[in-house]
């Protein structure tokens, strides 16, 4: 009897530790976090999946300085656009540069989408160098804000829908 409790003790040890490793796990530099928000910290890289997919960021962890929170949040532009708030928050801080891609149904020969960002909701600033990889539009940033893709399909959709 003595022995079955010192097993089911050492059983329960087993599954703390398994479930402690995983969430150690999650937020390592090992793979992407699937979720809206993440730890950051001072030379460990980030990879977070958010949105549902919809929204990825990586940075690299030489361009994060201090330790504190990334997140995606959707937004709202005054105008009503639907958009994505991306911020770090507590200590941390974007030393350097950021990679930002955003899911997209391309449709075939779709160019890249005009993508901008904004920092106080009314001044907005066109990404550079916007580029299409396997679903995405991609761009480097050196700041994080509020950040609106503007898709040709949907562009054409609304000229098509006024003729």
């Amino acid at each position: 009897m003595h022995r079955s409790g010192a097993v089911a003790r050492l059983g329960a040890v087993i599954v703390v530790l398994a479930v402690l490793g995983a969430g150690l796990t999650a937020c390592g530099t090992g793979g992407p976090t699937h979720a809206n928000r993440v730890q950051v910290s001072e030379g460990r890289d980030v990879s977070l999946i958010a949105q549902g997919g919809d929204v990825e960021v990586l940075i690299p962890g030489d361009a994060i300085a201090g330790s504190g929170e990334l997140s995606v949040a959707e937004t709202r532009s005054a105008e009503g656009t639907a958009g994505w708030n991306v911020a770090l928050s507590g200590g941390a801080h974007l030393v350097g540069k950021a990679t930002l891609r955003f899911k997209h149904a391309f449709a075939k020969d779709e160019p890249a989408p005009l993508i901008v960002s904004t920092e106080n909701g009314t001044d907005y600033e066109p990404a550079q160098n916007v580029r299409v990889q396997d679903g995405y539009a991609v761009v480097t940033t050196a700041h994080f804000s509020n950040w609106f893709t503007t898709w040709w399909s949907d562009v054409l959709d609304h000229l098509r829908g006024m003729l």
